[in-house]
């Protein structure tokens, strides 16, 4: 009688001692109910007004019950924190995985081996549809001999968890004829910007790119066009070089330097060129851990005791 005396009114037990609040809590934030829960006394309303314990027995059992919840929440908050770049378990079009993947399938295809072809850069990746299990993609390909090809690739969902992944190289998509203006009583086409850029001479090339990161500055439309022909099968390796580095710096007020290295490979795959902005005469070297190569060269670079020290400097780093 004693005990039953010592119990509190229903009316006087505190909002975080009442069970249906331990529960919301719990739900809410899973590890503010186990604390409530297990560090007070919890009460459910009796009869007549009277508060009764939660017992030990019924704790353990809401306490499995949160956990169980939480294992529940997993998979669909997994769900959309992934859905950026995965969907129906295939990576996005752009995503790291499918670039990969598709450099890769290129560059051991027939067509491509049998011509020495390979895909230096990747640019302008879209979606082109989802239908099922299926994503299929479009894309633009630098390749290393500086053709531009337009490709379609599709991804597709594999049973073991993979995908696979399928591509063709196509016709780009006709674009809108370009405006046409009257002059003089003739009719001409406006230059493109393409037209306008290509007409530049090399020595002008780099005149917009100073201050620019070196991977920006060598994978600039109108440097790869006019000088990456000049690299051979080492462009994409020169390449991966400069992925981390500063902003390109000008020596003497007319060499233009950039130098890096490949993420997590600093070392091991170092990458270095120097271009005189005023003829465009360019040096560029590779170095791989162990050898230093001169893997491209235009015209003939006058080095100057400043550029000389800029680069006895990145060979001894």
């Amino acid at each position: 009688m004693s005990d039953l005396q010592s119990l509190p009114s229903w009316a006087d037990v505190k909002l975080r001692q009442r069970h249906w609040f331990v529960i919301l809590a719990g739900l809410l934030f899973v590890p503010l109910g186990l604390i409530l829960l297990w560090f007070q006394t919890t009460y459910r309303k009796g009869r007549q007004g009277a508060a009764a314990k939660v017992p030990s027995w019924e704790k353990a059992v809401i306490s499995l019950g949160f956990v169980a919840f939480v294992y529940m929440m997993m998979g669909p908050v997994q769900s959309w924190l992934t859905q950026g770049e995965r969907s129906a378990g295939l990576p996005t079009c752009s995503a790291k995985a499918a670039q990969e993947t598709l450099v890769e399938a290129f560059d051991k295809s027939q067509f491509a081996r049998q011509q020495s072809l390979s895909i230096v850069d990747l640019s302008q990746i879209k979606d082109s549809e989802m239908t099922g299990q299926m994503r299929k993609c479009t894309a633009i390909a630098m390749l290393n001999n500086t053709e531009r090809v337009y490709i379609e690739f599709a991804m597709e969902n594999r049973s073991n968890g993979n995908f696979l992944l399928t591509f063709q190289v196509v016709d780009e998509p006709q674009k809108p004829a370009p405006a046409r203006v009257q002059t003089q009583g003739k009719t001409q086409a406006a230059p493109s910007a393409r037209t306008a850029a290509s007409a530049k001479p090399p020595g002008n090339l780099w005149q917009e790119l100073i201050g620019r990161h070196p991977y920006d500055v060598m994978t600039d439309r109108a440097v790869r066009d006019a000088y990456a022909t000049h690299f051979g099968d080492n462009f994409r390796d020169f390449l991966a070089g400069l992925e981390v580095a500063s902003a390109t710096e000008l020596i003497d007020g007319r060499y233009l330097i950039g130098f890096g290295c490949a993420p997590h490979q600093c070392g091991e795959t170092e990458s270095f060129f120097a271009v005189d902005i005023r003829t465009g005469a360019f040096e560029a070297f590779a170095y791989d851990g162990t050898h230093l190569q001169k893997v491209a060269k235009v015209g003939d670079l006058v080095a100057t005791p400043a550029l000389t020290a800029k680069f006895d400097a990145w060979t001894q780093q």
